[in-house]
């Protein structure tokens, strides 16, 4: 195959159509196929950061409700007529986080590191393909 310009390179890629392409426009064609995934990536990160926002901020209202609920039955709780020091401290109690056992704390940790590596897995395919 004699070359046009003897000072270009030539660049041998299998797997697309033609086997030689001049090295130039080799380096413009990989710029485009790298540029065409970052953007699929791009766009798949701001769809996980609004599924992700849709997500937190129902929780927030879930959270929010249930702190009504808890201000209501704790206001509502007919035993406050006892001594000052003992309606604050039932409040405390009533109001302090739940006491998660060990193995309920781990199996948390697991289930968000599954989901974590689950979506990390899934960024890797998207960037693969």
């Amino acid at each position: 195959m004699p070359a046009t310009n003897p000072r270009k390179t030539l660049y041998q890629r299998k797997t697309e159509h033609h086997l030689f392409k001049w090295v130039d426009e080799a380096i413009v064609d990989e710029i485009n196929i790298v540029d065409a995934k970052h953007s699929q990536l791009k766009e798949d990160v701001d769809s996980f950061k609004l599924s992700t926002a849709r997500t937190l901020e129902k929780q927030a209202k879930q959270i929010q409700q249930t702190l009504h609920q808890i201000k209501m039955l704790v206001d509502a709780n007919p035993n406050n007529c006892g001594s000052k020091d003992n309606s604050a401290k039932e409040r405390e109690d009533t109001l302090a986080a739940p006491q998660m056992s060990s193995s309920v704390n781990s199996l948390t940790n697991i289930a968000v590191a599954a989901i974590a590596l689950g979506t990390m897995a899934w960024i890797y395919a998207r960037i693969s393909n």
